[in-house]
C-alpha cells in the first residue's frame, strides 16, 4: 500500500513537472525569438521591421516613426553582447484551447561603444478577444544615465476590448 502511494505521488510530481517546464520553454523560445528579431532591428537601424513587429493598434494610433527616431538619435555602435531574460508570461484556456497568451521580456545589451541599455518588451502572442492587439504594444528601452525611451505605448484593459 505504501509503496502504491509512492508511485501516485512520484507519478503526480512528474506529471504536473512535466507540464509545467513545457509551457516555460514554449514561453522562453518565444521571448528569445522576439528578442532577437528585435536585436536584428536595432542592429540594422531598421526602422520598417521594429514597427512591423507591433501589434495593428499600436502601428495605427501611435507615432511610432517619431518614437523609433528619437532612440536612434541616442542609440551609437552595434549591440556585441545581449542577454534575455523572461519577464512575465501568462496563458489563458478556453475549452482547452488558448485563447490568450501574453509574454514580456528584458534584453540586456552592451554595444561596441561600450554603452549599456535595458530593453523591456511586452506583447500579446496569442489575443483571440482582440487579434488587432496582437504583436509588441511596448518597447521601452533604458540606458545607463536612466533616460527612458518609449516605443510604442502603455496599455489599459479598455485597449483589450
Amino acid at each position: 500500500c505504501m509503496k502504491k502511494s509512492l508511485l501516485v505521488l512520484l507519478f503526480l510530481v512528474v506529471s504536473l513537472t512535466g507540464c509545467s517546464v513545457r509551457m516555460d520553454n514554449s514561453v522562453t523560445k518565444i521571448a528569445d525569438d522576439k528578442a532577437n528579431e528585435i536585436i536584428e532591428c536595432f542592429n540594422n537601424r531598421d526602422t520598417d521591421g521594429i514597427k512591423e513587429l507591433f501589434c495593428d493598434d499600436v502601428r495605427n494610433t501611435v507615432e511610432i516613426d517619431k518614437q523609433i527616431d528619437s532612440f536612434f538619435n541616442d542609440y551609437h555602435g552595434n549591440i556585441s553582447n545581449s542577454k534575455v531574460e523572461l519577464g512575465h508570461s501568462s496563458e489563458v484556456l478556453n475549452e482547452g484551447k488558448i485563447t490568450e497568451k501574453y509574454v514580456s521580456a528584458y534584453i540586456y545589451i552592451e554595444t561596441d561603444n561600450d554603452e549599456k541599455y535595458t530593453i523591456y518588451f511586452a506583447y500579446y502572442h496569442i489575443l483571440e478577444k482582440k487579434p488587432s492587439m496582437e504583436g509588441i504594444y511596448r518597447i521601452s528601452i533604458t540606458d545607463e544615465s536612466s533616460k527612458e525611451f518609449l516605443i510604442g505605448k502603455h496599455i489599459t484593459v479598455s485597449d483589450l476590448k
